[in-house]
């Protein structure tokens, strides 16, 4: 087990049975998706509405987005994720789409994994108008 996983991950780990042991492969591919469900979680968070920090979360997207300030956007995600998920390394975000009448951004986050040289891309569709964040990898 990796000392990178989150609580909840080792949590469940040791709940189903945590004396198997796992390839690395089968490691980083549970980091990768704990990092997606953290992303996805820490995306959708608006900020100042997370009691334990005013800082987690993006600002107000549609503000963002209905302005054109898709760099401020980018440079917002950049800094939760080095802030609020250290697992994710040299994060960098690419702007891929913008829908300005949907109030929908897309862009792709490339970084590496902690403890690993092995490069990890996930493809993320912000959509402000519904208050929703879908990110795959």
């Amino acid at each position: 087990m990796a000392a990178a996983e989150r609580l909840l991950d080792r949590i469940r780990h040791w709940a189903s049975g945590g004396a198997r042991a796992f390839t690395e492969a089968q490691r980083e591919e549970m980091l990768q998706h704990s990092i997606q469900q953290h992303l996805s979680e820490l995306l959708s968070t608006r900020k100042g509405s997370a009691q334990i920090d005013p800082d987690l979360g993006l600002q107000n997207n549609l503000e963002l987005l209905s302005l054109g300030d898709s760099q401020a956007f980018a440079d917002d995600i950049i800094r939760q994720i080095e802030k609020y998920e250290p697992r994710f390394l040299k994060p960098q975000v690419q702007i891929t789409g913008i829908d300005h009448s949907r109030m929908q951004l897309d862009c792709a986050l490339s970084g590496q994994l902690e403890g690993s040289r092995s490069a990890i891309r996930f493809m993320v569709s912000i959509h402000a108008g519904l208050g929703k964040v879908l990110v795959e990898l």
